[in-house]
């Protein structure tokens, strides 16, 4: 059976790949946020003065939606980049990778700063599930790792 690939990452998605999933996780995350990036702003050039100003706002609001999405990426390629440092801190003792660990965590809770602001800018609310548990309970829980290993 040939391997499905993946909608941005283009990697299989078919049993037995778990390793080169993981292996690859930061630097896909990364990569697909600059993919996204790119569409969201061809997404917003697209849009013409004539037309209807409701499928103006529509792709606006799809347009900023993909901004947030993009930087959702970026904090999962921080965060996993993190951990990956993290887990070889723990396995070598290696106070670089430590260092490099913690650059990464302070990089993920910045990512998420920015990522909150254009959640807000897409329309999610500060009310919402995502600006107020997820955003908020993660970047708690990585400023909490982040002072452990201070």
């Amino acid at each position: 059976m040939r391997p499905q690939r993946g909608h941005l990452s283009g990697l299989p998605l078919a049993a037995g790949n778990d390793a080169r999933l993981r292996a690859q996780d930061g630097p896909v995350y990364a990569k697909n946020a600059i993919a996204l990036e790119a569409a969201a702003r061809e997404l917003a050039k697209a849009v013409k003065a004539a037309w209807p100003e409701n499928a103006k706002d529509l792709l606006g609001k799809e347009a900023r939606r993909a901004e947030f999405e993009a930087q959702e990426l970026r904090v999962m390629a921080h965060q996993q980049t993190a951990m990956n440092w993290l887990g070889q801190y723990h396995n070598s003792g290696d106070t670089g990778a430590l260092e490099k660990a913690k650059a990464e965590l302070r990089a993920t809770i910045a990512a998420f700063a920015r990522a909150k602001e254009l959640a807000g800018a897409a329309g999610i609310g500060e009310k919402s599930w995502y600006q107020g548990n997820i955003n908020g309970w993660i970047t708690k829980e990585l400023q909490a790792k982040l002072e452990r290993y201070s």
